[in-house]
């Protein structure tokens, strides 16, 4: 059993058919879904303060959702990055410690409160360059559609 769990909504049509066709992928292959917490507004002239009470509530929303049996897997930049052989064995490793279901993290555009980053199991990067976090729900589940 899959989730992804996500900040936001997506808004362009061309992610959302991406996303459709490999939900419909994974699904063939285990229990998959996707959850989307609404993405808190924050003003343009906002200070650091600001940020980071949105932050903060964002990630205790995507807390709330968390299974506490989940094996949870945050997208962090300064996670691990990983070949893909290499994470499907972080999921066969944690299958083998008796985890059954799985959690993916993808924060909002100012990223995850550091309660979601302590909750997680494992820290995975993409990579060091920064992606609109829209685009991360694609890379994840074209990863997940080659390593399942």
């Amino acid at each position: 059993q899959i989730q992804l769990l996500c900040v936001g909504k997506l808004k362009e049509d061309f992610y959302r058919n991406l996303i459709v066709d490999m939900e419909q992928r994974i699904k063939r292959r285990c229990h998959f879904d996707i959850c989307q917490i609404p993405d808190l507004s924050i003003s343009k002239n906002a200070g650091k303060k600001e940020a980071e009470q949105v932050v903060l509530r964002e990630g205790k929303s995507l807390l709330q959702h968390i299974p506490d049996d989940a094996y949870v897997i945050a997208l962090c930049i300064d996670g691990r990055e990983l070949r893909s052989s290499e994470h499907k064995n972080v999921l066969q490793n944690a299958k083998d410690r008796g985890y059954q279901k799985f959690v993916y993290i993808i924060g909002g555009s100012l990223g995850l409160s550091a309660d979601v980053v302590k909750r997680a199991d494992y820290k995975l990067s993409f990579s060091k360059m920064t992606f609109p976090h829209q685009l991360m729900r694609v890379m994840v589940l074209e990863e997940l559609v080659h390593i399942l």
